[in-house]
């Protein structure tokens, strides 16, 4: 519970650009907070109070911080990769593995005619090293029958009755039903540590 806490903040503070205060006052306020709590879990509340009173920041993402962060949040990018691990919250990677930022629809199919979207956090996913190469650069909604539903919740791929989201033509649409998921997702992991 404490480690979910932790990773929860690191996340959130880097895609929130917690930053942009000193690191003296956050890591003032994470140590005072800490030092002063009794439980055994991360204090995230007593922290987001904290810099909430004092300095009108919070560590908890809005439904505005998350529309920001996903314009900004691409491939290769520090704030796509935190965001990419704070989707697999609250479980923890498997240990032993190495993770990979994925593109779900692979570069060379859209890049053609989807360059502003190929990049985007509802295109990305984190795969492990070997789920990676296996899937390398297939067919979306081929390498996607291989799949199991748990794969498909975990990675919030959206549903389509007759797959025809997981065309190519259809890719604008599957990137925006994807990234309206992982909106919610966020803003109920949110709810959950309040």
């Amino acid at each position: 519970d404490a480690r979910r806490g932790i990773l929860y903040w690191l996340c959130a503070a880097k895609l929130k650009r917690l930053s942009r205060l000193s690191s003296a006052q956050i890591a003032e306020a994470v140590r005072d907070e800490i030092d002063a709590t009794e439980e055994l879990r991360f204090p995230i509340g007593r922290i987001d109070e904290r810099l909430r009173k004092g300095y009108g920041e919070t560590i908890y993402l809005s439904h505005d911080d998350i529309d920001s962060i996903f314009d900004e949040a691409t491939y290769n990018t520090q704030r796509g990769e935190f965001l990419l691990h704070l989707l697999r919250f609250p479980q923890s990677a498997d240990p032993g593995h190495s993770y990979e930022a994925d593109h779900i629809f692979p570069q060379n199919q859209v890049e053609d005619k989807y360059e502003d979207l190929m990049h985007r956090i509802g295109n990305l996913q984190f795969l492990r090293d070997d789920e990676n190469l296996s899937k390398h650069s297939s067919e979306f909604g081929d390498w996607l029958t291989s799949q199991t539903d748990e794969y498909r919740q975990r990675h919030f791929i959206p549903s389509s009755e007759d797959g025809s989201l997981y065309e190519l033509e259809n890719f604008p649409e599957f990137v925006e039903q994807r990234e309206t998921l992982i909106r919610d997702h966020l803003l109920k992991v949110c709810d959950s540590l309040r």
